[in-house]
Formats: C-alpha cells, sequence, structure tokens
C-alpha cells in the first residue's frame, strides 16, 4: 500500500472544499518527488481514497502549532510506478 501525505498551510474554503469533495471520491494523483521524477498513485481499477487528516486542523492559536490541515491517502498496490506522461494543465469544467 502506497501512501501520500501532506500538510497544506492556512484553511482557506478552497482547500476545504477539496477535502470535502476527496472524501467520497476515487482519485488519481501524479506525484513529483525532490529529484524530478514522477510516480503514479491510484489508477482506474484501484483509486486513492482520502484517509482523513492525521495530525489534524490547525488554528495556530498556541505558539507551537501551526494554522492548516494535514491530508492522508491511501492506493492499494504492491508496487511503485513510475509515471512518463505529460500532465495536462488544462482546468476542468
Amino acid at each position: 500500500m502506497e501512501h501520500l501525505s501532506f500538510f497544506h498551510p492556512g484553511l482557506q474554503k478552497s482547500i476545504l472544499a477539496f477535502i470535502n469533495a476527496a472524501k467520497n471520491a476515487n482519485l488519481v494523483f501524479i506525484v513529483t518527488d525532490s529529484d524530478s521524477q514522477q510516480y503514479l498513485m491510484g489508477d482506474e481499477l484501484r483509486p486513492a481514497i482520502y484517509q482523513g487528516a492525521p495530525d489534524g486542523a490547525g488554528t495556530a492559536k498556541e505558539t507551537a502549532g501551526r494554522k492548516g490541515i494535514s491530508m492522508e491517502f491511501t492506493y492499494k498496490t504492491s508496487n511503485a510506478f513510475i509515471y512518463e506522461g505529460s500532465i495536462p494543465l488544462t482546468p476542468a469544467v
């Protein structure tokens, strides 16, 4: 199983809308690492699924806190797949 975890700073309407939509969606991600290698996470048969916010959401009221939300997605596979295609950057309609 592959895991994708990340933190989004801030609690804007757009990120909250994304989380609400992702909760019930079958997703596919192209994940780029620090060496610009791209990996496929999710496919038609085994989509990436939203698993929640492992670190929760914070409003940074305390000094050690940070304002934002964490997210985790899982992709049930026993293999890692390199993505070698192009990524269209046309907005969805």
